[in-house]
């Protein structure tokens, strides 16, 4: 029996990637810098909250939370920065 032979990845970012990562969220910060909820929710995932965590954190309804994503989600789909494969 053949065991294949997984080489495990090193958990922590490159220099290359972490910049990378800052440079895309400055970017999609200057995109909501008029949207102070939106901003909000992307401080809280950038810290690992959840959607209720951020909601009572920062005193915003479940509706004006779901607003402000689908808002989020509009503006990237439309400035093409999404995960998805192209």
């Amino acid at each position: 029996m053949k065991l294949a032979m997984w080489k495990l990845r090193d958990p922590a970012p490159t220099p290359e990637r972490s910049l990378s990562a800052r440079q895309e969220l400055t970017a999609i910060k200057k995109l909501f810098a008029g949207d102070a909820v939106a901003l909000k929710i992307i401080a809280g995932l950038a810290d690992d909250l959840s959607a209720e965590q951020i909601r009572s954190s920062h005193g915003i309804s479940r509706t004006d939370y779901d607003s402000a994503r689908k808002r989020m989600r509009r503006t990237l789909l439309r400035e093409g920065l999404t995960c998805e494969p192209k």
